[in-house]
């Protein structure tokens, strides 16, 4: 694995790093411009990847059981909640 680090001062302000994750799998998605602008000022202020901001707010959608919670968009043949996973 590769990490590339940019201090400024005593700070890092930029961590970058490049290797294979086992255990996940690849994917694309596509978003407006004013969430990918919040997604990547939220990863450089936490210093997180974006991919890990995204798995984490993922992960908090779904419920216990596996099931994802409904979505709050009123656009419902869109984002349907998954049917009848208990």
């Amino acid at each position: 694995m590769t990490i590339h680090l940019r201090w400024e001062g005593t700070r890092v302000t930029h961590f970058q790093a490049y290797g294979t994750m086992y255990g996940v799998r690849r994917t694309t998605i596509y978003l407006p411009e004013d969430l990918k602008s919040s997604l990547a000022r939220a990863a450089q202020e936490e210093g997180r990847t974006e991919a890990d901001l995204i798995r984490e707010n993922l992960i908090s959608r779904r419920t216990s059981t596996g099931c994802w919670t409904a979505s709050a968009r009123s656009d419902s043949s869109r984002h349907q909640r998954v049917a009848d996973c208990h």
